[in-house]
């Protein structure tokens, strides 16, 4: 059996633990990425070395999942504002305004799943990153992939 890839087509994965492709400057580690997924989701584990995450924002087009394994997070969903360690689960629609962020002196480590696959928008924040961040080019790329920022981040 091949496991070649067509265009907007997925194709099967699976992953030892200290496998998939790692961002580093967004602590990311992707174990799904749009190619092998069509573009139909994006997976990843994020890894926080302290507290923070991303601004509040708001996706058009994306609807997020999170699912904690390591430290605590604080998330903001709408107007609801909640808080758990690992097993704590949210689910966000798209047109929610939300955001989420570690909220504990240890590390923090938070499984990431977008539907549709956000990869171009992540790897576009990576070099953002590179450059050093500017805010207005952090507006621009959020614009670009149907995303406001809404605020600042949670902590």
């Amino acid at each position: 059996m091949t496991t070649e890839t067509l265009p907007g087509r997925a194709r099967p994965v699976a992953l030892q633990p200290d496998e998939g492709e790692t961002i580093e400057n967004l602590g990311l580690r992707v174990l799904a990425s749009d190619a092998d997924t069509g573009g139909q989701l994006t997976a990843a584990i994020c890894t926080n070395p302290g507290p923070g995450g991303p601004p509040l924002h708001t996706h058009a087009a994306v609807d997020e999942l999170y699912l904690v394994l390591a430290g605590r997070y604080r998330f903001r969903i709408g107007d609801d504002v909640t808080e758990g360690g690992a097993g704590t689960f949210a689910y966000v629609p798209r047109g929610v305004t939300h955001s989420f962020a570690s909220v504990g002196p240890e590390e923090g480590r938070i499984f990431a799943l977008t539907l549709p696959g956000t990869e171009g928008f992540l790897r576009g924040m990576s070099a953002l990153q590179d450059q050093g961040l500017d805010q207005q080019a952090m507006v621009d790329h959020f614009h670009a992939y149907a995303t406001e920022i809404d605020g600042p981040p949670l902590v």
